[in-house]
């Protein structure tokens, strides 16, 4: 059983903490906003450290993001070419190894694999299906920020071990 905050509680169908509303759980194809009073919360983007700001910036256009915004070499921000995350990229001296995996999911791993290596992109580890029903290849950014590409479709929100929510 999930821990659940003390402060939690269910109302009307929504569970929420203060400010901050979590959907209950939907069906696959409906949608779950999280809201923040009355606006709805969604990721925005994910900024990740590069230590040679070009050698990342041609890496992450090499795997197919779109340039957007790009600022004193040391700034960069893609558009992914579907849906409305985007990923940045901000120089740094180091990056932690270990830190955060950015997935991105494919409609095809093993395409996308055999078009990104034929482009000398490098991966860490081949297509395999994995235990929690995704198939799934990784591989490391020029920085060494790990990426997974990814397909899990339904899964990836609604695995069959996904949590319920409390009942009222």
């Amino acid at each position: 059983m999930a821990a659940i905050h003390p402060n939690l509680a269910v109302l009307a169908g929504r569970r929420t903490t203060g400010f901050l509303t979590f959907p209950t759980v939907s069906p696959v194809g409906k949608s779950n906003q999280l809201h923040w009073g009355a606006s709805a919360l969604r990721l925005n983007q994910v900024t990740v450290g590069a230590t040679n700001f070009q050698e990342s910036l041609a890496f992450y256009q090499t795997i197919g993001l779109r340039l957007i915004v790009s600022s004193r070499s040391e700034y960069a921000r893609f558009e992914l070419p579907d849906g409305e995350a985007t990923l940045s990229i901000h120089l740094q001296t180091t990056v932690p190894r270990g830190g955060p995996i950015v997935y991105f999911e494919v409609d095809d791993v093993d395409d996308t694999f055999a078009r990104l290596r034929k482009k000398g992109v490098a991966f860490e580890v081949e297509p395999i299906d994995q235990p929690w029903l995704w198939r799934e290849a990784r591989l490391i950014d020029p920085a060494g920020n790990e990426i997974c590409l990814f397909k899990a479709g339904e899964h990836r929100r609604y695995p069959p071990w996904r949590l319920v929510p409390p009942s009222a």
